[in-house]
């Protein structure tokens, strides 16, 4: 599972709680002979009825709720706990192909009911993510602030910001890697999990470099009025941002020291 924004520490180790999990229910759940592919724009309920459990086998899922993407789901996490409880308003939808294998409450009682490995760690899944949706909501009422993001697939070669233009967004790289050019040079690198284009969001300045796919990428991209918003509610992304910076500047001296030897 992960959730958009940054977080207090106690929310991010209950995160990695259930991670942990949700691996363990990748492993242990067995296939399902409702086992489905969901497209992009594709809603799951409209491909399964309500009250049914969906496991995430491949791909991202993101969870919607007034139009906007509350947290997204990640191999081994279930896509349907609340059932059939009308109030709910989430909605399943993916940017890419999603594989699931879906049960029905029946099949899936059954299934815990032969499998105690399987029940123990259900359990512990559900629990995690109750306390886990609590912490979020206290660790977010006091600033009542999170993104809204669009999550955009980029193939190897694929521009994601290019030199020059104006930055409209601050971006996220939630999979894969990407190339860093000034003025056709390479200068670096942008890996999973890093922030990038927020020097010319925050100082309004065009943008100083480009970003190239470097295999298949998935990024998350914030409005640069938002992330600002979100560094005042937040001020932990600014460490992560200068960590980020850091980075960069030591993969960047490597190279130039590299670029002196040779000659």
């Amino acid at each position: 599972m992960f959730l958009l924004g940054e977080h207090v520490a106690s929310v991010e180790g209950l995160l990695e709680y259930v991670n942990s999990s949700a691996r363990s229910l990748q492993r242990l759940l067995p296939p399902s002979p409702n086992h489905i592919e969901l497209y992009p724009g594709t809603d799951l309920f409209r491909r399964i009825p309500r009250g049914h459990l969906c496991l995430v086998r491949r791909g991202m899922l993101s969870a919607v709720m007034d139009n906007r993407v509350a947290y997204i789901l990640q191999p081994g996490d279930v896509a349907g706990i609340e059932g059939g409880i009308k109030a709910a308003t989430v909605s399943y939808v993916c940017e890419d192909p999603v594989e699931l294998d879906c049960f029905s409450p029946v099949a899936f009682q059954e299934l815990m009911k032969e499998n105690q490995q399987l029940s123990n760690t259900w359990q512990s899944y559900v629990v995690g993510l109750m306390t886990l949706f609590s912490h979020s909501y206290g660790d977010i009422s006091k600033e009542q602030h999170r993104p809204q993001a669009g999550f955009t697939r980029y193939k190897p070669g694929d521009v994601i910001i290019r030199q020059g233009e104006e930055a409209d967004n601050v971006y996220t790289m939630m999979m894969g890697d990407a190339k860093v050019f000034i003025d056709d040079q390479e200068v670096g690198e942008v890996h999973e999990g890093e922030i990038f284009g927020a020097i010319a969001a925050l100082t309004n300045a065009p943008r100083n470099a480009t970003v190239v796919a470097g295999n298949s990428c998935t990024v998350m991209a914030v409005p640069k009025s938002q992330f600002v918003s979100l560094i005042h509610a937040h001020p932990e992304t600014c460490f992560h941002l200068l960590e980020n910076m850091a980075r960069a500047i030591n993969d960047l001296n490597r190279r130039l020291t590299g670029d002196s030897a040779a000659l």
